[in-house]
């Protein structure tokens, strides 16, 4: 329970934030995994 209110309280905090720069964070993110999904057959 505790765990959980720390999360609410904190996507509370950064709420307005991410209405300015959700969608540049959505980019940047997926550009993170598209990355990891091609460096990850390379290692071998």
């Amino acid at each position: 329970m505790i765990t959980e209110w720390l999360i609410a309280s904190l996507a509370h905090r950064v709420r307005h934030w991410l209405q300015r720069v959700g969608r540049r964070f959505n980019q940047v993110c997926g550009g993170i995994f598209v990355a990891i999904g091609v460096a990850l057959p390379l290692r071998a």
